[in-house]
């Protein structure tokens, strides 16, 4: 929620507006508050299908997937609030923006299934096995930035690359050439500009699979890859 949030896609600050919201509803001696989890727990149901204004209009967008569906463990859970108050303010300080890299979250998938396992065999009195454990035996395993960044370039890189070679895109391009003395587009120009939406248009055409994404850190270096070449396209639109 904290990064869709710092990226734009729900509204700023709305967990923190949830908190404060609590804490009216506790002061209120007329009210009977819900628990703070409750709340977070019916804004993961927004998230999931959506809400709308009495006008129509979309007060948070329907995002689907299963991060955000019902889920009959997790919406059962009792989480005192204090401790969850104090949690979600603290994170809420951070930027999630540019502070915290999304690919945290497989750091925290991949350590919190060895956690879950020595829990689960201290409650038995057992000692956890590592050689028997989920990821040792389902391979989960984080991959590191550098690996991801290296397999995008030689594979959605090598066919941009590619793909640009053949549109005559691959070598630097005078904006000067390509304007008349007016700063109109020449006839160069304009072959220019729809060469490029035509590089624009063949990118939102790939389709990428990774069959084993575990938290998706490949396909986050894909998309991130994929934005800077939309970049390149759109900062020579912009300038011709």
């Amino acid at each position: 929620m904290l990064f869709a949030e710092d990226k734009g896609l729900v509204a700023t600050n709305s967990i923190v507006q949830i908190v404060e919201k609590w804490n009216d509803l506790k002061n209120d001696a007329f009210d009977t508050p819900k628990p703070l989890y409750e709340l977070i727990a019916l804004f993961f149901s927004n998230l999931f299908i959506g809400k709308k204004d009495q006008k129509g209009g979309v007060l948070i967008p329907e995002f689907g997937g299963e991060i955000f569906a019902p889920d009959e463990v997790l919406d059962t859970l009792l989480v005192d609030d204090e401790v969850l108050q104090d949690d979600l303010l603290k994170l809420s300080k951070y930027d999630f923006n540019t502070d915290v890299d999304v690919n945290i979250l497989g750091h925290i998938f991949e350590h919190s299934l060895s956690e879950i396992e020595e829990v689960e065999a201290s409650l038995k009195g057992e000692a956890a096995d590592k050689t028997k454990g989920k990821r040792k035996k389902d391979g989960v395993f984080y991959t590191p930035k550098y690996i991801t960044k290296y397999i995008v370039e030689n594979t959605v890189g090598k066919l941009c690359s590619e793909k640009k070679t053949e549109l005559k895109l691959d070598v630097d391009i005078a904006i000067f050439e390509h304007q008349k003395a007016d700063g109109k587009l020449n006839a160069k120009g304009i072959a220019l500009f729809e060469t490029l939406s035509q590089y624009k248009d063949w990118l939102l055409t790939l389709k990428i699979l990774d069959p084993a994404c575990g938290s998706g850190a490949f396909l986050n270096q894909a998309v991130n890859f994929l934005v800077l070449e939309h970049k390149f396209a759109d900062d020579i639109i912009a300038e011709l």
